[in-house]
């Protein structure tokens, strides 16, 4: 044990995080209106007890802001309109850095849904994002260069008493900039039980 004391000297180490969310709904005129924001945040450090090397600290901070507006536009179909605003910070202390993430995101969405049978449910709709972001000194992560994202999607839901099984595929609408075979697409399964 004393050669891994010899090359693993004593450390002060900490991490601390917070979390907030609210939301609001509220119907109006036929209209179904959402509010939500969200921040969330956590810093870590870490550094020798005898500081002879620098905080090998890490800040995280993730915020948003979004409304939401839906409205019937036909019997057991919806149309539902949304705008969020993200914004996403990591700084790098030693060790990594020094260095800065900033990432921005303003991510409007269009959705028709459709109740088509009792306990099904069949949706699709559109994003688009809006990204910025910056880089300063040394950062881990890469991020292709690009100032938009844009993608269509489609979803079917289905309930069978306690349980309900969503499928979701979203399909990539932007050229990008990595070889592709034919798309590039994401789909996502959800299994979910209530008790």
């Amino acid at each position: 044990m004393l050669g891994l004391f010899a090359y693993s000297p004593p450390r002060i180490q900490s991490l601390w995080g917070a979390l907030g969310w609210a939301g609001a709904e509220a119907d109006l005129a036929g209209f179904h209106l959402e509010t939500r924001a969200e921040n969330k945040q956590a810093r870590s450090t870490d550094q020798v007890t005898d500081y002879s090397s620098g905080d090998h600290y890490d800040f995280r901070r993730q915020w948003s802001a979004g409304v939401a507006l839906s409205h019937p536009i036909a019997t057991r179909t919806t149309l539902l309109g949304r705008y969020v605003y993200q914004a996403r910070t990591e700084v790098y202390g030693e060790g990594i850095g020094p260095g800065r993430f900033d990432g921005l995101d303003r991510i409007a969405q269009i959705e028709v849904a459709r109740d088509f049978a009792p306990g099904w449910n069949l949706r699709a709709g559109g994003l688009y994002d809006r990204v910025g972001y910056s880089r300063e000194g040394t950062t881990p992560y890469t991020s292709e260069q690009r100032v938009k994202e844009s993608r269509a999607y489609v979803g079917l839901l289905a309930k069978f008493g306690n349980v309900s099984v969503e499928g979701t595929e979203g399909i990539e609408l932007d050229t990008e900039p990595y070889q592709v075979v034919w798309h590039h697409d994401k789909g996502f399964l959800k299994l979910q039980c209530t008790f």
